[in-house]
């Protein structure tokens, strides 16, 4: 999409940031935060890498931004996924959609619907725990949830939030993406 639209393309975590490599490590078993309490290590550790995924996208921010001042750009897995997955940890909802909302904001935001067990066979190399434990299927149900709060339509930015259902081809899919983009260019949406 980056390279059809010359945009900018920027992915989150974006690992090759001091955040980045932090998020990494963690993701993997590198480390984990410790607490006294081993009550409240599983919500540390949430709230821990919530606060790295944070601070991973603040310090592209201003990058984005620069980007975005000369063209388009694409971004790969922003705040709804931060949301997606932090829900999925056990963290309120409301608290991390509040958490974002200084972060640089899309015109469009595109959901690739996909059951699971798809993905991991169009895909099946996985990369941390979350693609290796069996919270796939809640995860992609939270992503519908957002998705559908949002209305499908605009929301209070202006922002404006699609589904694509990605079970077809990638040139399927592809096709259905650019069709949201250039409605979304139009203002047909």
């Amino acid at each position: 999409m980056a390279k059809e639209l010359r945009a900018g393309l920027f992915s989150f975590p974006a690992y090759e940031t001091k955040y980045g490599q932090l998020i990494k490590r963690h993701l993997t078993g590198g480390w984990k935060c410790q607490a006294e309490d081993p009550v409240d290590a599983d919500n540390l550790n949430a709230l821990t890498l919530q606060a790295l995924m944070l601070a991973n996208k603040i310090e592209k921010d201003d990058e984005v931004l620069f980007y975005a001042t000369r063209g388009d750009v694409v971004l790969d897995r922003h705040w709804p996924s931060a949301w997606v997955y932090g829900k999925s940890d056990g963290l309120d909802p409301e608290w991390l959609k509040s958490q974002h909302t200084l972060l640089v904001q899309s015109d469009l935001y595109i959901l690739l619907d996909i059951d699971p067990t798809v993905s991991v066979e169009r895909r099946p190399d996985r990369r941390d725990r979350y693609e290796m434990d069996d919270k796939m299927g809640m995860r992609a149900e939270f992503y519908r949830q957002l998705w559908a709060s949002m209305d499908g339509d605009q929301d209070s930015d202006g922002s404006t939030w699609v589904s694509v259902d990605a079970r077809g081809s990638k040139d399927q899919t592809f096709e259905q993406i650019m069709r949201h983009v250039r409605e979304s260019r139009s203002g047909t949406h």
